[in-house]
């Protein structure tokens, strides 16, 4: 790929030179003139960004939940012809997809820490192989051992029944509970409070933060307090 040979207008991978025989120490004036041509070898691809990796060493990548990208791999080869391709296989490649071209590597579903898919025991630790191999007829190939880590995100709580949080209670008047509000959210701790927001009529209500026990500071009269 980077020929040094001269004495031509372009190098070529032809190295030429002249032999003069000698007979004790005296040229007889014979010549032999050589080529040497410089066969071209088939260079492995290699994966950037992980040199120093050891061999049959695994690459962790960590990423959130709900996030779908995962990494950009780029490889190089010395063959300047070569085309690169890039590929993936293991027991959690299915749920990946990678660019054969570009090596953009991404879920092909946002990833759940709650529900992880990976092969079992299932712990949000997704494996995987990444290789990259050239155009040649007879390709070769560089591969890397990949642990896809998916990390856990605070996700808001949301009120039951209705995710949009809207509800309707009939209270009876000169009464002050309300009735309860529920909530839940996919995070596996499960821990909030319930609060009355700042609005109309918020002065007029009280919630227990604990158990969402949702009751009027005050009965309300029908006749007396219209809302």
């Amino acid at each position: 790929e980077i020929p040094i040979d001269e004495y031509k207008p372009k190098k070529d991978n032809q190295y030429r030179a002249v032999l003069e025989v000698f007979e004790a120490g005296i040229a007889i004036d014979q010549f032999l003139e050589i080529t040497i041509n410089v066969m071209d070898v088939n260079d492995p691809p290699e994966l950037l960004d992980f040199q120093s990796l050891e061999e049959n060493e695994t690459l962790t990548l960590e990423i959130q939940e709900n996030e779908d990208s995962v990494f950009v791999f780029s490889a190089r080869d010395d063959d300047l012809v070569d085309e690169l391709s890039y590929s993936i296989s293991g027991p959690d490649s299915k749920l990946f997809l990678i660019n054969s071209e570009n090596g953009v590597l991404e879920f092909k579903d946002p990833p759940d820490y709650e529900f992880p898919l990976d092969e079992i025991p299932s712990d949000n630790l997704y494996q995987l192989t990444v290789s990259v191999g050239d155009s040649h007829p007879q390709p070769l190939f560089d591969s890397l051992s990949l642990t896809v880590k998916v990390k856990d995100q605070n996700e808001p709580p949301y009120l039951l029944p209705s995710p949009n949080g809207e509800f309707v209670f009939v209270v009876s008047e000169n009464e002050t509970f309300v009735g309860l509000v529920s909530a839940d959210e996919d995070d596996e701790d499960g821990n909030f409070t319930f609060a009355i927001l700042p609005g109309k009529n918020a002065d007029l209500f009280t919630v227990d933060p604990f158990t969402g026990e949702l009751s009027l500071i005050q009965p309300l009269d029908y006749e007396q307090d219209p809302t």
